[in-house]
């Protein structure tokens, strides 16, 4: 994994003229540029709403998943979510199509760090436990996210080839192979966020205010997401999480701790791509997870 090159000239002229012509009275409020994320360029207009807009061709899909499918998740999830306002049509000013979403006060938690642990903890198990509702059949699949973890072998091979110079190889295989013998997810497929990460996530006080970015959302085994609780939360906040979830059996817990540790590979290899912060959150995940599975063991 890779950090993405833009494929979409977006700037505060195009974000200016797309709302005029589509949404002109919001077209009056000002507009501040907050970032890029992996997918989506985001801009902050006026107080209350955001702006995203996808920055590569893959990324078009994903805010297209997103337009179907989160407003009717939205009205069982307890904490706030971007639920899309407003739909942006692709036009001669700009080729894709774009949102505008509620803007969600906090700081993304690879930038804040979460200090209010029970209650962080807590709203995390609470807000996967509400995801993981069996999906209907007309719901998106992935090939990278839900599915068992063979399907991600060579991935997990490569990551690992990429950062073995500065992790555990030994101690990540190992987690790995707990995960490949566990047993697989065997019940219908469930919803998933896809993508719970600390980039992914809003604090305010040091507590999980929001869940962001639902690009990835798709339907599978739970596993890749409950991955969560090591990626995202202090090592303290285990016991809330898993009592807050209230549905993580051994089998389970395998499983995502192998998917914790491929996600700690991939953020581990992002930051020697110049995103520091990210390769601290891979680090703290892979140390994480190899503590729990040798837990696990009694070892």
């Amino acid at each position: 994994m890779t950090w993405p090159l833009a494929e979409f000239q977006i700037d505060v002229d195009v974000v200016s003229r797309i709302l005029g012509e589509q949404h002109p009275d919001l077209a009056a409020g000002d507009l501040t540029f907050v970032g890029e994320g992996f997918d989506n360029s985001l801009w902050r207009l006026g107080r209350e709403h955001l702006v995203r807009l996808p920055r590569h061709r893959v990324a078009v899909e994903l805010l297209r998943r997103e337009l179907r499918w989160v407003p009717e998740l939205a009205d069982r999830i307890t904490l706030p979510i971007p639920r899309p306002m407003r739909i942006g049509d692709p036009s001669s000013t700009f080729s894709a199509p774009w949102s505008i979403v509620p803007w969600l006060e906090g700081e993304p938690g690879d930038v804040s760090p979460i200090t209010q642990i029970d209650d962080s903890s807590r709203r995390l198990g609470e807000f996967l436990r509400e995801m993981h509702q069996p999906a209907p059949i007309a719901a998106p699949t992935s090939e990278v996210r839900g599915v068992p973890l063979a399907r991600r072998q060579s991935s997990f091979d490569d990551q690992l080839v990429r950062a073995a110079h500065l992790v555990n190889s030994e101690a990540a295989r190992a987690v790995w192979a707990h995960g490949l013998a566990a047993t697989p997810w065997s019940s219908d497929p469930v919803w998933l966020h896809g993508d719970v990460h600390p980039g992914n996530i809003l604090l305010m006080d040091g507590m999980i205010s929001a869940v962001i970015d639902f690009g990835d959302l798709c339907a599978g085994d739970p596993a890749s997401d409950v991955a969560a609780a090591w990626l995202v939360l202090p090592e303290q906040g285990f016991t809330a999480f898993r009592d807050a979830y209230g549905r993580l059996d051994r089998m389970l817990e395998r499983r995502a701790l192998a998917w914790a540790v491929l996600f700690g590979l991939f953020f581990v290899n992002l930051g020697t791509e110049g995103r520091q912060n990210y390769e601290e959150i891979g680090h703290n995940a892979l140390r994480q997870a190899i503590q729990h599975s040798r837990s696990l063991d009694g070892t």
